[in-house]
């Protein structure tokens, strides 16, 4: 069973909740990407709809051993470091989305530079970060950059601003992230504040925004403090989530035991539940989950949101 044509995974809010997650259309910024040869011929299951941008950057580096720097701290950093930086900036602009004027800036450095001339002037830098913002009510400050070097992210020199220079290799990643966190913010503005469903809402739209690292690490607290049987609600999100981390970085083992799992927790749930369309979403993972087999083929690399 090949997952239905023109759709991709999503999570949807119950029409009965004050606000819903429509299907949100990001702008195309990247190239289309292609993915390796496939390793291993598998049977005639077909891919999953072609995504609107590539899943993952062209030089996605390897997994890397654990780094002891966390933001600007002192000691070798790498791709591993970059990733819990950005995410670590995402989840504190979804919990505040109306003072997360740093995730424009960033963004807007994503778009403009370039591995080969880093450096951006901060009157470039700022043009492109209201570009951005508009829509928020923001209105990025060069201290709003400085954020961004105080965080370890930028070094300042005089009115430019460029990437730290390990993270420099993975510039693609960062552009990447960020553009999918003002897709995030965006979802989270269309939301707006619901009580106790905050944080589920908030899982939702980084989910949606194909930001599943970040999801995760957001609900995972959620689901280790929740008692009851409802706790396996949101541990199967958070699977779910997870397994499609794993598939965006080509680990298609470890995406279809997570899958699984995933959708194992959910099954015991109606179709709507705390405001969830819990139903359509299990519908939309279930092709997913027999794709993933090793019989199906991967032959092209979508991306993966919640709805």
């Amino acid at each position: 069973m090949r997952p239905p044509c023109g759709s991709s995974v999503r999570i949807r809010l119950c029409r009965c909740t004050p606000t819903a997650i429509t299907r949100f259309h990001s702008p195309r910024r990247y190239r289309p990407w292609s993915p390796p040869p496939p390793s291993r011929r598998r049977s005639s299951a077909q891919a999953p709809p072609a995504p609107r941008r590539p899943a993952s950057p062209p030089h996605l580096p390897p997994p890397s051993p654990p780094s002891v720097c966390r933001n600007a701290s002192e000691g070798p950093m790498s791709y591993v470091d970059l990733k819990h930086l950005l995410a670590d900036l995402a989840l504190e602009a979804v919990r505040d989305p109306e003072h997360a004027v740093s995730a424009a800036v960033a963004a807007a450095y994503g778009a403009l530079a370039e591995e080969s001339r880093p450096a951006v002037p901060w009157s470039v830098l700022r043009t492109k970060a209201e570009e951005f913002g508009r829509g928020f009510d923001w209105h990025p400050t060069i201290d709003d950059a400085q954020r961004l070097v105080e965080r370890g992210l930028l070094v300042r020199r005089s009115d430019e601003f460029t990437i730290r220079e390990p993270f420099l290799p993975f510039l693609e990643y960062l552009r990447r992230q960020t553009s999918r966190l003002l897709d995030a913010l965006r979802l989270v503005r269309t939301l707006g504040p619901q009580g106790d469903e905050a944080e589920l809402r908030r899982g939702v739209a980084l989910f949606n925004a194909g930001l599943y690292f970040e999801c995760h690490e957001l609900l995972e607290g959620v689901w280790r403090a929740t008692p009851g049987p409802e706790r396996a609600f949101y541990h199967g999100i958070v699977q779910a989530a997870a397994a499609f981390y794993h598939y965006e970085k080509r680990n298609f083992h470890g995406a279809r035991t997570l899958l699984t799992k995933g959708l194992q927790k959910l099954e015991g749930f109606p179709d709507d539940y705390r405001g969830v369309n819990l139903g359509a979403f299990r519908r939309m993972l279930r092709p997913w989950s027999e794709y993933l087999e090793p019989k199906a083929e991967a032959i092209s690399f979508p991306r993966s949101r919640v709805h």
